[in-house]
């Protein structure tokens, strides 16, 4: 598989479509310490993309895989089985860190600096 134009879902993977839009487009993405979960892994599958830039700050670290196991007719149980990792093996136990660090609060337009690096980014 082209691993040049796909994402990654527990260490497979996974076929993006082939447009234009998505691999020749220059696409920024903003992270911090809200980007959790299922937004860590996002992050993480789009690492596999060249054209692709990361923002902000660093995320919170809730990059684990889990499954729901039945205790009983009233109980479930939420386990961890694995923590989700990038198409070079990475694993982000510790959050995934932008390219690009800012102290922002993701109110882009009342950030100038956030604002001035995604800017010279589509330059």
């Amino acid at each position: 598989m082209d691993n040049q134009n796909c994402v990654y879902f527990n260490c497979k993977p996974v076929k993006l479509p082939r447009t234009k839009a998505i691999k020749h487009s220059k696409i920024a993405v903003l992270i911090g310490p809200k980007t959790q979960s299922s937004g860590e892994l996002l992050a993480i599958s789009l690492k596999a993309l060249k054209n692709i830039q990361f923002f902000g700050s660093r995320t919170i670290g809730k990059t684990t895989n889990t499954c729901f196991e039945r205790i009983d007719d009233s109980l479930i149980m939420l386990i961890s089985t694995g923590f989700f990792c990038d198409y070079k093996g990475n694993y982000y136990k510790n959050g995934v860190r932008p390219d690009k660090e800012l102290d922002c609060n993701f109110s882009i337009f009342d950030d100038n600096a956030t604002f001035k690096a995604v800017f010279d980014f589509f330059k």
